[in-house]
């Protein structure tokens, strides 16, 4: 069942999918939905290339340039500041945003 669980969590970070997905436990009730799970958000003045990758639309060329900006630059002031980055839009910022933090 934990195994599911984890499945479902990343199957919503992966399609954006954010609904209540109820599964049954062995004794009959009801697991938790996927929604009640708590997503821990990405610090992008901290996260290493496999925790940028980790975000949809963000590979490791877009997650080396955000690192390298923040080297050359420092650290972000605030989250649109992402879009400072050579690659990184308007729209694959929207995308990601509710997974960021500072």
């Amino acid at each position: 069942m934990k195994h599911l669980s984890i499945l479902l969590v990343v199957l919503t970070l992966i399609f954006g999918v954010n609904h209540p997905v109820m599964a049954k436990t062995p004794a009959g009730k009801k697991a938790k939905s996927v929604s009640a799970v708590k997503v821990q958000k990405i610090n992008i003045n901290t996260a290493t290339a496999e925790q940028l990758t980790s975000l949809k639309g963000i590979g490791p060329k877009k997650a080396q340039a955000i690192i390298e900006f923040r080297k050359k630059n420092g650290k972000f002031k605030k989250l649109e500041d992402l879009m400072l980055v050579k690659g990184i839009g308007k729209k694959t910022f929207e995308k990601i945003k509710p997974y960021l933090t500072l």
